[in-house]
């Protein structure tokens, strides 16, 4: 038998909140809770789960640009991330021009 239980729902911090569940980008510092892999209507994606005294709990998705920082300060395993402490800013994206989410590791 499979035992269930209810998951918290957190919001996701984006650029461009547009919904009730999207958190608008804020400056902050959190420590990362957990990294995961998620399916979305754009293919699979990682978002990392964070925490900070700001914000509380809350989701970012992790670019390209941000996982070459993260694996840079922490190595390439995912568990080794989890409960660093990183610095989101927002960042234009050099080579699409978009403003973009970055996770700056604090070492």
């Amino acid at each position: 038998m499979t035992q269930r239980s209810v998951k918290k729902l957190i919001a996701t911090m984006k650029i461009d909140s547009k919904n009730e569940n999207d958190l608008p980008f804020v400056k902050c510092s959190a420590t990362i809770v957990s990294i995961v892999d998620i399916e979305t209507k754009f293919g699979e994606k990682v978002i990392a789960n964070l925490n900070s005294e700001e914000q509380g709990d809350f989701a970012v998705f992790v670019n390209n640009y941000s996982m070459e920082k993260l694996i840079e300060a922490y190595g390439d395993e995912d568990k080794n991330f989890v409960g660093g402490v990183v610095k989101l800013s927002k960042e234009k994206d050099a080579n699409f021009g978009k403003e973009m989410i970055v996770l700056n590791p604090i070492i």
